[in-house]
């Protein structure tokens, strides 16, 4: 019984990690005046001019 449990909570543990991958997926990239932004989930808005020209691609 408690191995049925072990497994039942690891798998919850993956599958909440596998949530919080997805979230990341819902931020916005925004291109203006020569300037690239990512928008993530909370509305905060990031310059991400530099990274985006070292190679980087968001």
């Amino acid at each position: 019984m408690i191995k049925v449990m072990r497994v039942l909570f690891f798998s919850l543990v993956i599958m909440a990690g596998c949530v919080e991958v997805d979230e990341a997926a819902y931020s916005n990239v925004r291109h203006e005046e020569g300037n690239t932004y990512i928008i993530d989930r909370t509305g905060d808005t990031w310059d991400v001019t530099q990274a985006v020209t070292l190679g980087f691609k968001p």
